[in-house]
Protein backbone atom coordinates (compact mmCIF):
# COMPACT_ATOMS: atom_id res chain seq x y z
CA UNK A 1 0.00 0.00 0.00
CA UNK A 2 1.35 3.07 -1.34
CA UNK A 3 1.76 5.34 1.94
CA UNK A 4 0.85 8.83 -0.23
CA UNK A 5 -2.71 6.81 -0.73
CA UNK A 6 -3.00 6.78 3.66
CA UNK A 7 -3.93 10.27 4.05
CA UNK A 8 -5.94 10.21 1.07
CA UNK A 9 -7.91 7.29 3.27
CA UNK A 10 -8.27 9.07 5.68
CA UNK A 11 -9.22 12.73 5.07
CA UNK A 12 -12.21 11.04 2.85
CA UNK A 13 -13.85 9.93 5.56
CA UNK A 14 -12.59 11.33 8.93
CA UNK A 15 -15.28 14.13 8.55
CA UNK A 16 -18.27 12.39 7.27
CA UNK A 17 -21.26 11.87 9.43
CA UNK A 18 -22.42 8.58 9.54
CA UNK A 19 -25.92 7.43 10.31
CA UNK A 20 -26.38 3.99 12.16
CA UNK A 21 -26.50 2.92 15.97
CA UNK A 22 -23.69 3.97 17.44
CA UNK A 23 -21.71 2.98 20.70
CA UNK A 24 -19.88 4.69 23.25
CA UNK A 25 -16.51 4.38 24.43
CA UNK A 26 -14.61 7.20 26.85
CA UNK A 27 -15.47 10.29 25.22
CA UNK A 28 -16.15 9.01 22.02
CA UNK A 29 -19.06 7.83 19.77
CA UNK A 30 -18.62 5.37 16.97
CA UNK A 31 -19.98 2.58 15.11
CA UNK A 32 -18.46 -0.61 15.29
CA UNK A 33 -17.08 -1.83 12.07
CA UNK A 34 -18.74 -5.31 11.02
CA UNK A 35 -17.06 -8.47 10.92
CA UNK A 36 -14.13 -7.35 13.70
CA UNK A 37 -13.70 -9.04 16.53
CA UNK A 38 -13.92 -6.01 19.81
CA UNK A 39 -12.66 -6.15 22.90
CA UNK A 40 -11.53 -3.73 25.72
CA UNK A 41 -7.71 -3.70 27.32
CA UNK A 42 -6.10 -1.11 30.04
CA UNK A 43 -5.79 1.55 27.27
CA UNK A 44 -8.17 0.82 24.64
CA UNK A 45 -11.22 -0.45 22.59
CA UNK A 46 -9.60 -2.76 19.99
CA UNK A 47 -10.96 -4.64 17.19
CA UNK A 48 -8.91 -7.34 15.00
CA UNK A 49 -9.89 -9.18 11.68
CA UNK A 50 -7.47 -11.93 10.55
CA UNK A 51 -8.34 -13.40 6.87
CA UNK A 52 -5.43 -15.91 5.79
CA UNK A 53 -2.65 -13.99 5.12
CA UNK A 54 -4.30 -10.95 6.18
CA UNK A 55 -5.32 -9.19 8.86
CA UNK A 56 -5.76 -5.58 10.87
CA UNK A 57 -5.98 -4.09 13.94
CA UNK A 58 -8.19 -0.78 14.99
CA UNK A 59 -8.24 1.21 18.19
CA UNK A 60 -9.90 3.64 20.07
CA UNK A 61 -7.60 5.03 22.41
CA UNK A 62 -8.73 6.50 26.10
CA UNK A 63 -8.86 10.56 25.84
CA UNK A 64 -5.75 12.28 27.47
CA UNK A 65 -5.08 15.26 28.36
CA UNK A 66 -3.66 17.42 25.41
CA UNK A 67 -0.07 18.74 25.92
CA UNK A 68 -1.63 22.46 24.51
CA UNK A 69 -1.92 22.37 20.53
CA UNK A 70 -2.91 20.08 17.83
CA UNK A 71 0.56 19.61 16.81
CA UNK A 72 2.29 18.36 20.15
CA UNK A 73 -0.40 16.01 20.62
CA UNK A 74 0.56 14.44 17.08
CA UNK A 75 3.86 14.26 17.72
CA UNK A 76 2.94 12.24 21.50
CA UNK A 77 0.41 10.39 20.49
CA UNK A 78 2.76 8.91 18.05
CA UNK A 79 5.45 7.95 19.63
CA UNK A 80 3.53 6.71 22.44
CA UNK A 81 1.14 4.52 20.32
CA UNK A 82 3.40 3.80 17.11
CA UNK A 83 6.63 4.42 17.30
CA UNK A 84 7.39 2.90 20.64
CA UNK A 85 6.75 0.06 19.35
CA UNK A 86 7.57 -0.38 15.55
CA UNK A 87 9.90 0.88 13.22
CA UNK A 88 8.82 3.16 10.49
CA UNK A 89 10.40 2.76 7.09
CA UNK A 90 10.30 5.48 5.05
CA UNK A 91 8.91 8.76 4.95
CA UNK A 92 5.93 9.72 7.28
CA UNK A 93 2.88 11.54 6.67
CA UNK A 94 0.86 14.11 7.70
CA UNK A 95 -2.58 15.49 6.86
CA UNK A 96 -3.47 18.97 7.04
CA UNK A 97 -5.10 19.88 10.00
CA UNK A 98 -9.34 20.29 9.99
CA UNK A 99 -11.51 21.87 12.64
CA UNK A 100 -15.23 20.95 13.31
CA UNK A 101 -16.93 22.11 16.32
CA UNK A 102 -14.05 23.10 18.64
CA UNK A 103 -11.59 20.00 17.44
CA UNK A 104 -8.93 19.90 15.41
CA UNK A 105 -8.20 16.26 13.52
CA UNK A 106 -4.82 15.38 12.06
CA UNK A 107 -3.42 12.06 10.46
CA UNK A 108 0.03 10.82 10.40
CA UNK A 109 0.75 7.70 8.47
CA UNK A 110 3.96 5.17 7.45
CA UNK A 111 5.09 1.53 6.83
CA UNK A 112 6.60 -0.53 9.28
CA UNK A 113 7.89 -4.35 8.30
CA UNK A 114 6.48 -7.95 9.89
CA UNK A 115 7.57 -10.87 8.73
CA UNK A 116 8.67 -9.35 5.29
CA UNK A 117 5.19 -8.03 4.88
CA UNK A 118 4.40 -4.18 4.92
CA UNK A 119 2.13 -2.81 7.31
CA UNK A 120 0.25 0.89 6.31
CA UNK A 121 -0.45 2.45 9.92
CA UNK A 122 -2.67 5.41 10.03
CA UNK A 123 -3.05 7.52 13.50
CA UNK A 124 -5.87 9.69 13.73
CA UNK A 125 -5.55 12.31 16.35
CA UNK A 126 -8.73 14.49 17.76
CA UNK A 127 -7.32 17.74 20.24
CA UNK A 128 -9.61 20.55 21.43
CA UNK A 129 -6.10 21.90 23.00
CA UNK A 130 -7.53 20.32 26.42
CA UNK A 131 -7.89 17.05 25.89
CA UNK A 132 -6.91 15.00 22.63
CA UNK A 133 -8.19 11.27 21.75
CA UNK A 134 -6.82 8.52 18.97
CA UNK A 135 -7.91 6.26 16.78
CA UNK A 136 -5.17 3.88 15.36
CA UNK A 137 -5.51 1.44 12.26
CA UNK A 138 -2.92 -1.56 11.09
CA UNK A 139 -3.21 -2.85 8.03
CA UNK A 140 -2.00 -5.27 5.33
CA UNK A 141 -4.54 -4.98 2.98
CA UNK A 142 -6.88 -2.25 1.19
CA UNK A 143 -9.72 -3.66 2.53
CA UNK A 144 -8.87 -2.91 6.07
CA UNK A 145 -8.27 0.82 5.10
CA UNK A 146 -11.60 1.09 3.97
CA UNK A 147 -13.18 -0.16 7.24
CA UNK A 148 -10.89 2.24 9.14
CA UNK A 149 -12.55 4.89 6.65
CA UNK A 150 -15.93 3.94 7.93
CA UNK A 151 -14.71 4.33 11.91
CA UNK A 152 -13.06 7.43 11.53
CA UNK A 153 -16.18 8.86 9.30
CA UNK A 154 -18.71 7.53 12.40
CA UNK A 155 -16.85 9.24 15.08
CA UNK A 156 -18.48 11.73 16.92
CA UNK A 157 -16.77 14.23 20.11
CA UNK A 158 -18.56 16.61 22.97
CA UNK A 159 -18.91 19.60 21.33
CA UNK A 160 -16.91 22.22 23.06
CA UNK A 161 -18.53 25.41 24.35
CA UNK A 162 -16.69 27.97 24.02
CA UNK A 163 -15.89 29.94 27.22
CA UNK A 164 -13.00 31.69 28.58
CA UNK A 165 -13.99 32.10 32.41
CA UNK A 166 -15.06 28.29 32.69
CA UNK A 167 -12.47 26.22 30.14
CA UNK A 168 -13.71 22.56 30.46
CA UNK A 169 -11.46 20.17 32.63
CA UNK A 170 -9.11 18.65 30.75
CA UNK A 171 -9.33 15.34 33.36
CA UNK A 172 -13.05 15.49 33.56
CA UNK A 173 -13.47 15.20 30.25
CA UNK A 174 -10.86 12.59 29.89
CA UNK A 175 -12.19 10.26 32.46
CA UNK A 176 -16.05 10.98 32.39
CA UNK A 177 -16.22 9.10 35.36
CA UNK A 178 -18.07 9.52 39.00
CA UNK A 179 -16.67 7.36 41.87
CA UNK A 180 -19.10 5.08 43.25
CA UNK A 181 -18.06 3.42 46.03
CA UNK A 182 -18.92 2.33 49.60
CA UNK A 183 -17.84 -0.90 50.92
CA UNK A 184 -19.29 -3.38 49.43
CA UNK A 185 -19.42 -2.03 45.58
CA UNK A 186 -17.38 -4.57 44.60
CA UNK A 187 -19.98 -7.33 44.45
CA UNK A 188 -20.63 -8.81 41.03
CA UNK A 189 -18.86 -10.35 38.24
CA UNK A 190 -15.64 -8.79 37.06
CA UNK A 191 -13.56 -9.80 34.40
CA UNK A 192 -10.43 -9.11 32.63
CA UNK A 193 -9.30 -10.70 28.94
CA UNK A 194 -5.72 -9.81 27.52
CA UNK A 195 -4.95 -10.93 23.79
CA UNK A 196 -1.75 -12.57 22.96
CA UNK A 197 0.54 -10.99 19.79
CA UNK A 198 3.56 -11.94 18.36
CA UNK A 199 5.45 -8.70 17.45
CA UNK A 200 2.30 -6.03 16.54
CA UNK A 201 0.33 -9.27 14.94
CA UNK A 202 -2.50 -10.75 16.87
CA UNK A 203 -2.21 -14.45 17.27
CA UNK A 204 -5.50 -17.11 18.41
CA UNK A 205 -4.05 -17.15 22.15
CA UNK A 206 -5.76 -15.13 25.25
CA UNK A 207 -5.80 -14.78 28.83
CA UNK A 208 -9.01 -14.44 30.50
CA UNK A 209 -9.87 -14.06 34.74
CA UNK A 210 -13.31 -13.44 36.36
CA UNK A 211 -13.88 -12.37 39.84
CA UNK A 212 -17.40 -12.84 41.17
CA UNK A 213 -17.73 -11.27 44.68
CA UNK A 214 -20.98 -12.17 46.22
CA UNK A 215 -23.05 -10.38 48.89
CA UNK A 216 -22.60 -13.15 51.24
CA UNK A 217 -18.57 -12.66 51.63
CA UNK A 218 -17.47 -15.28 49.25
CA UNK A 219 -15.95 -15.09 46.10
CA UNK A 220 -14.90 -17.43 42.53
CA UNK A 221 -12.03 -16.84 40.85
CA UNK A 222 -11.65 -18.52 37.36
CA UNK A 223 -8.53 -18.35 35.02
CA UNK A 224 -7.97 -19.41 31.32
CA UNK A 225 -4.73 -19.30 29.45
CA UNK A 226 -5.12 -19.97 25.88
CA UNK A 227 -1.43 -19.74 24.48
CA UNK A 228 -0.50 -20.19 20.86
CA UNK A 229 3.07 -20.74 22.19
CA UNK A 230 2.15 -23.59 24.68
CA UNK A 231 1.03 -27.23 23.96
CA UNK A 232 -1.93 -27.35 26.32
CA UNK A 233 -4.80 -25.23 28.10
CA UNK A 234 -4.57 -23.62 31.59
CA UNK A 235 -7.78 -23.82 33.71
CA UNK A 236 -7.35 -22.36 37.08
CA UNK A 237 -10.57 -22.27 40.04
CA UNK A 238 -10.60 -20.62 43.89
CA UNK A 239 -13.17 -20.07 46.09
CA UNK A 240 -13.37 -18.66 49.61
CA UNK A 241 -14.23 -15.38 51.38
CA UNK A 242 -13.55 -11.56 50.89
CA UNK A 243 -13.94 -8.64 53.35
CA UNK A 244 -14.17 -4.96 52.56
CA UNK A 245 -12.92 -2.16 54.51
CA UNK A 246 -13.17 1.20 53.02
CA UNK A 247 -10.65 0.68 49.88
CA UNK A 248 -8.74 -2.49 51.45
CA UNK A 249 -10.21 -5.91 50.05
CA UNK A 250 -8.62 -8.75 51.72
CA UNK A 251 -9.23 -12.23 49.55
CA UNK A 252 -8.98 -15.60 52.12
CA UNK A 253 -9.07 -18.70 49.30
CA UNK A 254 -10.45 -21.91 51.00
CA UNK A 255 -10.06 -24.07 48.35
CA UNK A 256 -8.73 -24.18 44.62
CA UNK A 257 -7.17 -26.74 41.97
CA UNK A 258 -5.37 -26.03 38.48
CA UNK A 259 -5.94 -28.08 35.74
CA UNK A 260 -4.03 -28.93 31.95
CA UNK A 261 -6.14 -29.81 29.15
CA UNK A 262 -5.06 -30.75 25.73
CA UNK A 263 -6.61 -28.24 22.80
CA UNK A 264 -8.60 -29.48 20.50
CA UNK A 265 -7.99 -30.92 17.15
CA UNK A 266 -9.52 -28.18 15.45
CA UNK A 267 -7.01 -25.61 17.08
CA UNK A 268 -10.11 -23.14 17.96
CA UNK A 269 -8.96 -20.81 20.86
CA UNK A 270 -12.62 -21.61 22.57
CA UNK A 271 -12.99 -25.55 22.31
CA UNK A 272 -11.21 -27.64 24.75
CA UNK A 273 -9.47 -31.22 24.86
CA UNK A 274 -9.04 -33.60 27.48
CA UNK A 275 -8.18 -33.06 31.11
CA UNK A 276 -4.77 -34.26 31.20
CA UNK A 277 -4.25 -33.59 35.00
CA UNK A 278 -5.65 -32.00 38.09
CA UNK A 279 -2.70 -30.33 40.75
CA UNK A 280 -3.78 -28.75 43.90
CA UNK A 281 -3.69 -24.46 43.71
CA UNK A 282 -1.35 -22.81 46.02
CA UNK A 283 -3.85 -20.95 48.25
CA UNK A 284 -2.58 -16.84 48.85
CA UNK A 285 -4.34 -14.92 50.99
CA UNK A 286 -3.96 -10.97 49.77
CA UNK A 287 -4.83 -7.33 51.01
CA UNK A 288 -5.51 -5.30 48.37
CA UNK A 289 -6.35 -1.80 47.69
CA UNK A 290 -9.10 -0.94 45.29
CA UNK A 291 -11.18 1.53 43.27
CA UNK A 292 -14.44 0.62 41.37
CA UNK A 293 -15.25 3.41 39.01
CA UNK A 294 -17.92 4.03 36.32
CA UNK A 295 -17.06 5.53 33.14
CA UNK A 296 -20.89 7.29 32.16
CA UNK A 297 -18.83 7.64 28.61
CA UNK A 298 -18.60 4.14 27.72
CA UNK A 299 -21.14 2.56 30.18
CA UNK A 300 -18.50 0.57 32.05
CA UNK A 301 -18.25 -0.48 35.64
CA UNK A 302 -14.16 -1.02 36.27
CA UNK A 303 -12.59 -2.56 39.54
CA UNK A 304 -9.02 -1.48 39.96
CA UNK A 305 -6.97 -3.90 42.07
CA UNK A 306 -3.18 -2.62 43.60
CA UNK A 307 -0.91 -5.07 44.69
CA UNK A 308 2.41 -4.73 46.16
CA UNK A 309 3.24 -8.47 45.32
CA UNK A 310 2.83 -11.10 42.66
CA UNK A 311 -0.35 -13.28 44.06
CA UNK A 312 -1.37 -16.88 42.10
CA UNK A 313 -4.49 -14.54 40.87
CA UNK A 314 -2.29 -10.75 40.00
CA UNK A 315 1.12 -12.08 38.85
CA UNK A 316 3.25 -8.32 38.59
CA UNK A 317 5.78 -8.73 35.03
CA UNK A 318 9.47 -7.99 35.83
CA UNK A 319 10.41 -4.20 36.24
CA UNK A 320 6.79 -3.16 36.78
CA UNK A 321 6.47 -0.18 39.34
CA UNK A 322 4.82 -0.91 42.31
CA UNK A 323 1.78 -1.03 43.09
CA UNK A 324 0.79 -3.06 40.45
CA UNK A 325 -2.99 -2.61 39.01
CA UNK A 326 -5.00 -4.64 37.19
CA UNK A 327 -8.58 -3.89 35.74
CA UNK A 328 -11.34 -5.95 35.60
CA UNK A 329 -14.56 -5.13 33.93
CA UNK A 330 -17.84 -5.48 35.47
CA UNK A 331 -20.08 -8.30 33.31
CA UNK A 332 -23.25 -6.85 32.36
CA UNK A 333 -24.67 -10.41 31.74
CA UNK A 334 -23.69 -12.29 34.98
CA UNK A 335 -24.29 -15.92 34.94
CA UNK A 336 -22.44 -16.66 31.60
CA UNK A 337 -19.08 -17.72 32.22
CA UNK A 338 -16.85 -17.34 29.88
CA UNK A 339 -13.67 -19.63 30.44
CA UNK A 340 -15.29 -22.65 32.04
CA UNK A 341 -13.90 -26.55 30.47
CA UNK A 342 -16.53 -29.17 29.65
CA UNK A 343 -18.23 -30.55 33.20
CA UNK A 344 -17.57 -27.58 35.16
CA UNK A 345 -19.02 -27.36 38.95
CA UNK A 346 -18.45 -24.90 41.20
Amino acid sequence: MNKFLLAFFLISGCMQTAVAQKEVYDIVSYISPSGWKKDSTISALAFSRIDGGSWGQLAIYKSTASKGSIEEDVQSEWEKIVTAEHTITGNEETTTPETADGWTVVSRSGIWQFNGANVATILTTYSNNQVCVSILCNATAKPYLEDFKKLTGSIELPTQTATNSAPVQAEALQNNLSETPAAGSITGEWRINIFETMGAQLTAGYFRKEYTFRPDGTYQFLQKDWSAYVKNILFSYETGTYTVNGKTLVITPLNGYTQEWSKNPSNRNEEWGSLLKTTKRKLDKSVYTFNSNYYSGSDNSVLELFTEKSTTRESIPSGQPLPYKTEYYLNTKPGVLIVVPPGFKP
